[in-house]
């Protein structure tokens, strides 16, 4: 499932696995927060309590990573290098669990200042290739451009790690 965050000035699109934990928040949404960051992460509340499930808490995330923070019951997203980090590689506060991960630019991600309020909204993923038809003159809305962007880097990716 395909899911927006926007802020006041930035969207981006965040791919949800097929894990518990993700599909509890597909059925929670949409939702209105505020952000905060940690380092190189933004995250917020969810008001979204998940008990204990089968899903797998780690501390083992990368750039790009979007998990469910169970302590504070917020979406963390990491972009970089958080406090307790000793690399480039974001580690967390505590266990989450990965949710899901996006291909949000992490230069804009550090522009997203917190306080903000943020949005997240479910996505019809067939939403971009409705209108197919050539003499259609429509032009994309800019969400629509994110998800064709956003399925064209996960085939990217997924041709590039098939080597």
């Amino acid at each position: 499932m395909l899911i927006s965050f926007q802020t006041q000035n930035y969207f981006f699109i965040v791919q949800l696995n097929q894990s518990h934990t993700a599909r509890e928040i597909s059925r929670n949404i949409p939702l209105d927060s505020e952000i905060l960051t940690w380092g190189n992460e933004l995250h917020f509340k969810t008001g979204i309590n998940i008990p204990e499930s089968e899903d797998k808490l780690t501390n083992d995330v990368n750039v790009g990573d979007v998990a469910y923070w169970p302590e504070g019951s917020c979406i963390c997203v990491f972009y970089g290098p958080t406090p307790f980090s000793k690399s480039p590689k974001p580690i967390p506060a505590s266990p989450v669990v990965i949710i899901g991960n996006t291909y949000a630019n992490p230069d804009e991600l550090r522009k997203v200042r917190e306080s903000e309020s943020i949005q997240v909204r479910p996505i019809e993923e067939n939403s971009a290739i409705k209108n197919t038809d050539p003499k259609d003159e429509r032009k994309l809305t800019q969400q629509e451009i994110d998800i064709l962007v956003q399925k064209l880097l996960k085939i990217k990716f997924s041709k590039n790690t098939n080597r």
